[in-house]
């Protein structure tokens, strides 16, 4: 399963790991469970870079807004399961799924909307290029995670 996620991703991860050991479909539902309330005996810890990158913003008494997508019970598990290091207080919390947007921008327009937020000054960080959202209009600055482990 590890390596199956390592070089595909987390998609349809219970129907290739089933298609290839023959588990039965009953064993589905257990797996679901288990990726929304799972609980690690240490919490993760945040690369250092992005610790000290949210570190700077909350300095800087900016907001930081974690726009997930997915499934809400198994996102707010993975933030319970991080080490923020005092963080976790400064986070707002939204679901792309839950705000009514269109579905290219994933609701970066209620954001921006919302929390009257200027287009120059926000700044955007996403996993992938891929996964930037669409926003008509803005001039917006968006940054790919990796980009801040370069030295």
């Amino acid at each position: 399963m590890q390596e199956t996620y390592s070089k595909e991703g987390h998609e349809g991860i219970f129907d290739k790991v089933a298609a290839r050991f023959s588990i039965p479909e009953t064993y589905r539902l257990n797996f679901d469970l288990l990726q929304r309330n799972v609980r690690l005996p240490l919490k993760l810890l945040l690369f250092d870079e992005c610790l000290a990158f949210l570190q700077a913003i909350v300095l800087e008494r900016k907001p930081i807004f974690l726009l997930l997508s997915g499934n809400p019970e198994a996102q707010l598990n993975k933030i319970r399961q991080m080490e923020w290091n005092g963080l976790e207080q400064y986070l707002t919390v939204y679901f792309s799924e839950e705000l009514e947007t269109a579905e290219e921008d994933r609701g970066l327009s209620y954001l921006i909307n919302q929390h009257q937020l200027k287009d120059k000054n926000i700044l955007f960080v996403v996993k992938k290029e891929d996964a930037l959202p669409q926003y008509d209009g803005a001039t917006i600055n968006f940054l790919e995670v990796e980009r801040l482990f370069l030295t």
